[in-house]
């Protein structure tokens, strides 16, 4: 019989191991259904992709989510102090940031107009 401690010991003649991982669900899908009041912002980051097919890819994101806002950005634009990031809503862009501050700036003045109307 196995000892405890080596009932789960891999043999070191093994040659090949396979792991299997099961998807789990995006949590910023389930925030709106815990908390629909919630002012939500989801992020997209995509690589070497068209703006277009980036603010699509974002929006079908936005409404996955049920988010309020989507940041899409493309890794390939983001670089040393550049990091462009597009905020957008279902019906259109709000505006882009071209550093990580801009786009904090972005966010954080369109989430307190949003909470001012």
């Amino acid at each position: 019989a196995q000892s405890e401690a080596t009932a789960g010991k891999v043999s070191s003649n093994t040659d090949h191991l396979f792991l299997v991982l099961k998807k789990t669900p995006k949590v910023i899908q389930t925030i709106k259904a815990l908390q629909p009041t919630t002012l939500l912002v989801g992020f997209k980051l995509l690589v070497d992709v068209a703006e277009d097919e980036l603010f699509a890819v974002a929006r079908k994101s936005l409404l996955a989510s049920q988010a309020d806002y989507v940041l899409a950005n493309d890794l390939t634009q983001i670089s040393g102090n550049q990091h462009v990031g597009h905020l957008l809503t279902q019906e259109g862009q709000i505006g882009t940031g071209r550093t990580k501050a801009e786009i904090a700036t972005l966010i954080v003045d369109t989430l307190r107009n949003d909470l001012r109307a």
